[in-house]
């Protein structure tokens, strides 16, 4: 065996994930069920639904007090829900 052939196995897993673009997808997830530890459990409370699309948050609450306090707060919401995964996955959240 040539030992100039030899990867390690991280090297491996990320070039596989880039190649069939599956680290975007594992950075949504990872935001996602962020949501909880940024925001606390009290606010979790409140959410009904998260998903992404087009880089953007959509999220439905059920207190319309809750949603208008939010938006209020969207730019640092965004910043440290990025910061957790360590990339730039949302640009912008919509509450619903």
């Amino acid at each position: 065996m040539r030992k100039e052939h030899i990867q390690p196995i991280g090297d491996i897993l990320k070039e596989y994930l880039k190649v069939f673009r599956l680290q975007s997808k594992i950075d949504e997830t990872t935001l996602i069920t962020s949501w909880k530890q940024v925001l606390g459990p009290s606010i979790n409370s409140y959410t009904r639904d998260l998903s992404i699309r087009n880089k953007i948050l959509y999220v439905s609450l059920t207190s319309s007090a809750l949603r208008n306090e939010l938006m209020l707060m969207r730019t640092r919401l965004i910043k440290e829900l990025n910061d957790v995964v360590g990339t730039d996955v949302i640009e912008d959240i919509k509450f619903r």
